[in-house]
């Protein structure tokens, strides 16, 4: 028996001794878990997130602060009622002044989000409510909620099979859900792929990059993609000068990471292509400009996310600064994102690779299948390519513009850095009946650009079925990819089953020293991110839970530097984690396979990783310096070890 084989059966053999192997998990009590719905409802209370289902009502602190007295019918409603005044006590001593005001007269409800648990306002008292059936006793997650994530990700990079090893992680989650009983576990395999596929965010971003891979095919049946090349064949003389121009592009379209992604690989990898540059490296490339640049970018299709959750911890903490205060506080510590992008364009410049990029790059682009011009009698024309992918991103634009007008109506300010900060944080606004994020405005952009495409090709001379040909190639090409998303997804669903993000927050905990705790903040957000594939995921998680305990500890200071540890180490899973969507999208863009990419770009993000918790979170955590002083000696320790481990690959001629 080979030891790959010995490997695989020792690998199933430690599965199902950990599955079977333990006593089930423990079961969280029906008392337990409706103390849990109610204390979640008290936190989208106070933080206005959560509004009124029917009436579009949202409450506030005024509304928080009064005390529950009614009963309302509810049988259970005592042990209710005492839970939300406990809850209103302990936030009355975080905020004296709101709970001063008296309750206003006022018939209204609002429910949690499951809409279980409701509070009814009315002129008699504050009262609980069921509204349906009452939460029900639920299983505790432990240390086998992260047996899927662990496993996809061992099989994937560590036997190279990554389609086998999510189906098994899947797999393996969904037995752990149903604590092995067969039955129960097809149950928990079923809703999770119904959470995965009913998801019209999932099913916009797979629109989205089915349109601009069949853009990129048509631009380059009709010369459009051959037209680019020759333009910047007059600038771009070798393989350095190409790689440099890989990044300045993803550097100009840093408001999107899966824009980023998608366009900056498609388009430049005929010509990374034409100069030897490898898949690999171009998938690096692209992937290292997108997520670490939209993270930090002070307007992006990120910043509403993280602003609005660093919203709710100022407002929770008294900070006195706002959401978008803290997040700018935290840029200069940031230093994950800053030296990943630092190094990117280091490695562009100087030629230098490590690890086993270098022998990727010593065998140019031959990994990948090589593009050749599909039609040879039509004439090089770039305004082929660049007028569909320009109005594309034209549209992108003019959508964010348009939904962030509607979403703040007559508070809309176009003229001020603020306004443009708040238009980026709208999430979502209705046109014509129809509910447009930014997936769905990605999406529709793709297509209307797909349209002017195949126009532009028409008017070249390619035949329509020859369109629908290289469309259907284009693909075929990528189903593999695609694939692997889907499964990436059904397995996201799987950990929220199962509490993966639950268990691995809860590994710091608030007796952890303040000294080191940003350092394991930034390592703990790395791993959770890694293992989930997921940034918003994990900031969503470990925001909320880290953060008050780094306040407790050290004040504002620790805060922010507590807020930059956790979306750093939540962008280097998403960076570089197999499980990630914007690295399965970065594969599929460059054209290299994706166990390829992760393993070729994992030495980068490790070395970025290692710079930023040396030179910046524990110094920082110790108060020896600060990113005055982090910045530049990081920067110093990435690019020195790239000159100093780093090699250049032999250089190829260009093709013609």
């Amino acid at each position: 028996m080979t030891p790959r084989r010995i490997g695989a059966v020792a690998l199933a053999a430690a599965l199902l001794l950990a599955v079977y192997g333990p006593a089930p998990r423990a079961v969280q009590s029906e008392a337990e878990a409706r103390h849990e719905a109610l204390v979640a409802l008290v936190g989208e209370v106070r933080s206005g997130r959560e509004p009124d289902n029917r009436r579009g009502i949202r409450l506030g602190v005024r509304q928080l602060c009064a005390k529950a007295a009614g009963t309302f019918g509810v049988a259970d409603s005592r042990s209710i009622t005492e839970a939300w005044n406990a809850q209103r006590e302990r936030y009355e001593a975080q905020d004296p002044v709101g709970c001063n005001y008296d309750l206003t007269p006022m018939v209204l409800e609002v429910f949690d989000r499951d809409g279980r648990l409701g509070f009814y306002f009315g002129e008699d008292g504050v009262g609980p409510r069921w509204t349906v059936e009452r939460p029900q006793a639920k299983t505790v997650a432990d240390w086998r909620s992260l047996l899927p994530a662990l496993v996809a990700v061992l099989i994937a990079v560590g036997f190279r099979l990554v389609i086998p090893g999510l189906m098994i992680g899947i797999f393996v989650g969904a037995m752990v859900a149903a604590d092995g009983a067969v039955g129960a576990t097809f149950a928990a395999l079923g809703s999770a792929l119904g959470s995965a596929f009913s998801s019209s965010w999932n099913g916009w971003i797979l629109v989205f990059t089915f349109a601009l891979i069949a853009m990129v095919s048509v631009t380059e049946a009709s010369g459009g993609i051959a037209g680019i090349i020759r333009r910047l064949t007059a600038r771009v003389k070798n393989r350095r000068d190409a790689e440099t121009a890989t990044v300045a592009l993803g550097g100009m379209l840093f408001f999107d990471d899966y824009a980023n992604t998608m366009v900056v690989g498609s388009t430049m990898r005929p010509i990374t292509d034409r100069y030897g540059t490898s898949r690999a490296k171009l998938a690096y490339l692209v992937d290292s400009t997108a997520a670490p640049l939209a993270g930090i970018a002070l307007l992006s299709t990120w910043i509403g996310y993280e602003v609005g959750l660093l919203q709710d911890l100022s407002k929770t903490l008294e900070l006195g600064v706002d959401g978008y205060g803290l997040f700018l506080g935290a840029v200069p510590f940031r230093a994950y994102c800053l030296l990943a992008l630092l190094l990117v364009f280091s490695s562009a410049r100087s030629g230098r690779d490590l690890g086993p990029m270098v022998e990727a790059q010593a065998a140019g682009a031959s990994e990948g299948e090589p593009e050749a011009s599909i039609e040879s009698n039509v004439s090089p024309a770039s305004w082929r390519a660049l007028l569909p992918l320009g109005l594309t991103f034209g549209l992108v634009f003019a959508g964010l513009l348009a939904k962030g007008a509607q979403g703040l109506g007559a508070d809309f300010d176009p003229y001020s850095f603020a306004g443009w900060r708040a238009l980026m944080g709208v999430e979502e606004a209705v046109f014509f009946g129809l509910t447009i994020d930014i997936a769905s405005l990605l999406a529709l952009s793709a297509l209307v650009g797909l349209i002017v495409a195949m126009a532009a090709g028409l008017q070249a001379g390619v035949k329509p079925a020859r369109l629908g040909a290289v469309i259907a190639r284009g693909l075929r090409g990528v189903s593999p990819a695609v694939a692997i998303l889907l499964c990436a997804w059904v397995l996201s669903a799987i950990n929220d089953q199962v509490g993966t993000r639950d268990v691995l927050a809860g590994m710091i905990s608030g007796e952890t020293a303040a000294a080191w705790l940003p350092a394991l903040t930034f390592l703990l957000a790395a791993g959770t991110s890694f293992a989930t594939g997921t940034s918003f995921g994990t900031m969503g998680i470990l925001l909320p839970t880290l953060v008050p305990i780094a306040h407790a500890a050290g004040g504002l200071d620790a805060t922010v530097l507590a807020v930059a540890a956790v979306m750093d180490g939540a962008i280097f899973g998403d960076h570089c984690s197999p499980l990630s969507d914007t690295t399965v999208m970065s594969s599929i863009s460059s054209g290299c396979a994706l166990d390829e990419h992760v393993r070729t770009q994992l030495p980068y993000a490790l070395l970025a990783m290692a710079a930023a918790l040396l030179c910046c979170y524990i110094p920082a955590g110790l108060g020896w310096f600060g990113p005055a002083v982090a910045l530049p000696v990081g920067g110093a320790v990435v690019v020195g070890a790239l000159w100093i481990f780093g090699r250049r690959a032999p250089e190829p001629e260009a093709t013609p």
